[in-house]
């Protein structure tokens, strides 16, 4: 997560130097304050995941960090990790957002994912799983008054999982942390 903070004053400095002591060290950031960027490619924008192109990665991430940007957010689209069943992720898109992590790698940016990303640009977007054909669009839904499904989008106007509350939503987050922490944590 992204975390801005000030230089603090000397006086602030002097009284803090002990409890900074104790602390482990904060890493490349530090307290300075880092300038990033939410991404998504643009060429691509919320397909990049099905259509993935390493090359339009690479370069776009190359410009941003001439640009002196060191931060990028990626999102991963719920409807393209787990598109056909919420018990699995799917490789391919997993092998790509290996592919963006080297990249970033190669280009020093640090990387802040959000995962189960489903509202983007307007619409809500769902894997097909998600969906309950049969059921009105809620009144509860905060706002949410269309939903792009599928990995070929089509629009629909229905009923939906709640992502925060139904068990199945639940279990698919899970699933979907656990294969890319254990693909690419430390």
């Amino acid at each position: 997560p992204l975390s801005c903070t000030h230089k603090p004053s000397s006086k602030t400095k002097q009284k803090q130097t002990s409890k900074r002591q104790t602390q482990e060290t904060q890493g490349e950031m530090g307290d300075e304050f880092v300038l990033g960027v939410n991404y998504w490619p643009r060429k691509k924008a919320m397909y990049w995941w099905s259509q993935f192109d390493e090359e339009e990665v690479d370069e776009e991430f190359r410009q941003m960090k001439e640009m002196g940007l060191k931060l990028v957010r990626i999102f991963l689209l719920w409807s393209d990790f787990q598109p056909s069943s919420p018990s699995s992720v799917d490789e391919t898109v997993l092998s790509h957002l290996g592919t963006v992590l080297d990249i970033a790698q190669r280009h020093s940016l640090f990387l802040d994912i959000t995962f189960f990303t489903g509202h983007m640009s307007g619409p809500n977007w769902a894997p097909p799983w998600m969906i309950l054909e049969n059921e009105p669009l809620r009144d509860d839904c905060n706002g949410v008054r269309r939903l792009v499904v599928g990995k070929e989008p089509e629009i629909k106007r229905c009923g939906h999982r709640n992502i925060y509350t139904d068990p199945l939503c639940l279990e698919s987050e899970e699933v979907l942390l656990r294969a890319v922490v254990s693909r690419f944590g430390r």
